[in-house]
């Protein structure tokens, strides 16, 4: 696989929206309601995606995986939003990768890829969220060096630190 880690452009807007939209169905089917899952699946985002990327906020990143010139992925970070977001931290806002692609190693250079960028802006950790139940996630988190942190919001969510021995991460939490 000769995959290639860029920054997105507006250009990418469309192919990241439909990768999103299959990603939730895929990701969270089963996790949320069915009726939730076909209101988000019958409206595109990629309105919303070009609108992010003409204004992406300072600090910001938004990375994509292609092959071949085809987007197959993406990562969405920045600072720390959450109010359970430590000064410092960075936060992936987002990350999703083609359905019938998992498990080919795209999710781990994209990830890898991210936090390298993240260690580069001077981010001291790092805090994702998943869904309570989204074993799947926090097998490949888990794997990556990020560790439940006891941490929850509404909707049930998880917050997943960086622990030791993560890629161009420092801080254990």
């Amino acid at each position: 696989m000769d995959l290639v880690i860029r920054e997105a452009g507006l250009d990418d807007a469309e192919v990241i929206g439909e990768i999103s939209r299959r990603g939730w169905m895929a990701a969270y089917a089963g996790l949320l309601p069915a009726g939730f899952l076909a209101d988000r699946a019958a409206v595109s985002p990629s309105a919303e995606w070009r609108e992010y990327l003409s204004a992406m906020p300072g600090r910001h990143g938004l990375l994509v995986a292609e092959e071949a010139g085809r987007v197959l992925g993406f990562i969405r970070f920045g600072p720390g939003e959450h109010e359970q977001s430590e000064y410092g931290d960075a936060e992936i806002y987002g990350f999703y990768v083609a359905p019938e692609r998992i498990g080919e190693g795209i999710s781990r250079t994209l990830l890898s890829a991210a936090l390298h960028r993240m260690d580069e802006d001077g981010y001291r950790g790092v805090v994702l969220w998943t869904f309570t139940g989204n074993a799947r996630a926090e097998r490949f988190y888990a794997h990556a060096g990020f560790k439940l942190d006891g941490v929850s919001a509404p909707r049930t969510r998880r917050a997943l630190r960086s622990a030791a021995g993560a890629p161009n991460c420092d801080r254990i939490s």
